[in-house]
């Protein structure tokens, strides 16, 4: 779907990743600060967060060393996530376990569609 979409479709389409995932990051600090279970270690700063913000800045000004980065770094952290995933504690149709597997997924989606379209 991407790949046949015009440019400017395209610039929506990751502009719409980039927002849900941050969307739902940041729905998870906001819950977990206002019931008093928000710790600093919950952060994003770790290969995934890193990806976070990597897509966020490509979303805005696409360039090539985000690209790399999302290529090098954040599809390889992502899958590895998903493969091997550390809130596998939390039941399987608990919110944090889905909503991670989720953004695990937007975050492999993501640059997956730009080598596929030839970005």
């Amino acid at each position: 779907y991407y790949t046949a979409a015009t440019d400017n479709r395209r610039r929506h389409m990751r502009w719409g990743i980039a927002i849900a995932i941050w969307t739902m990051e940041l729905f998870k600090d906001f819950y977990l600060a206002v019931t008093g279970q928000w710790e600093p270690s919950l952060l994003p700063l770790h290969l995934c967060g890193f990806g976070l913000m990597m897509i966020a800045v490509d979303a805005i000004h696409p360039n090539k060393t985000t690209r790399e980065i999302l290529y090098s770094l954040t599809i390889w952290g992502a899958f590895a996530a998903e493969i091997f995933p550390d809130w596998a504690y939390y039941p399987i149709m608990n919110q944090w376990a889905l909503q991670s597997f989720l953004i695990h997924a937007l975050l492999i989606a993501y640059p997956m569609m730009l080598m596929v379209s030839g970005e």
